[in-house]
């Protein structure tokens, strides 16, 4: 696996190009972040301790009307039955004022004492994520991508999160990216929908190109970099993006698209994991 050299560490992840009160304000996901943050509040009152916006919205990459919107809630204490049905109808009058974010808001809530301790236990929380209602999951070393990026993220309520969150290195990154990527051929060959597909595509090109460059990048850079290195999956990479934005009736059947996608992960994984 190719690596960063430890004076390439500190640039792993890119601190964040908004500010909270510019995310606030942004015009594409400001009212439906304002919204969010202040029912949050009205739910979790002063148990409340941190929300946070992280992934390209803060990183770059960010693609109005298509990209999905990355957020940490962290509580003072675990999120217990009657916080997740008082959560999941949060959610539903969300949906029902922004039908632009159905599916494209993705917010993770845990208690901070768990998050701290993920590695002596996983923390007991709960996710809400694009094509899946809110639902409790465990979050053991698995998700330490997310901690690790959720700490360059902005506090729209709370202390800045690197300051609530455990201490992920470098090489924790990296290794849970390669672990994470060795998944994905078994995960392109029973995604059931064009679009998982298109996600299987571009999130393996950007872990490839996460290993290689030694840091973090988009999915715009990543697919910039794997049209380079691999020219003949280029016409793919274009595809994934454009099932991103297209209505179910405009993509290709998922068995028609799967042996390009099939094609495209075994050969990234496969070199990403034996550099």
């Amino acid at each position: 696996m190719a690596g960063a050299s430890s004076s390439d560490r500190a640039h792993l992840r890119s601190p964040s190009c908004l500010s909270a009160g510019e995310l606030l304000a942004h015009a594409d996901v400001g009212p439906v972040l304002s919204a969010l943050l202040a029912q949050l509040r009205d739910v979790l009152g002063a148990r409340l301790v941190g929300v946070y916006v992280y992934g390209s919205l803060t990183a770059g990459g960010y693609d109005c009307g298509v990209s999905d919107v990355d957020v940490l809630c962290l509580s003072a204490s675990p999120i217990s039955d009657a916080d997740l049905d008082a959560l999941a109808a949060m959610h539903d009058r969300l949906a029902d004022a922004h039908p632009a974010f159905i599916d494209r808001v993705e917010v993770i809530y845990a208690d901070r004492a768990g998050v701290l301790g993920f590695r002596q236990a996983p923390a007991a929380g709960a996710v809400i994520s694009p094509g899946h209602g809110l639902r409790r999951t465990a979050m053991g070393c698995e998700w330490l991508p997310n901690w690790y990026l959720a700490a360059t993220g902005v506090a729209v309520h709370g202390p800045p999160a690197e300051t609530v969150l455990p201490a992920v290195t470098y090489e924790e990154f990296l290794a849970r990216i390669s672990a994470d990527l060795a998944g994905w051929p078994r995960q392109a060959r029973e995604a059931r929908r064009t679009k998982s597909l298109g996600y299987a595509v571009l999130t393996v090109s950007r872990g490839w190109c996460t290993l290689m460059a030694g840091r973090h990048v988009s999915k715009h850079q990543a697919a910039l970099a794997v049209k380079a290195a691999f020219p003949h999956f280029g016409a793919l990479i274009d595809d994934a993006f454009a099932w991103r934005a297209a209505s179910p009736a405009q993509v290709p059947d998922p068995e028609t698209a799967r042996g390009r996608v099939v094609e495209l992960v075994d050969e990234l994984v496969a070199d990403a994991l034996t550099r």
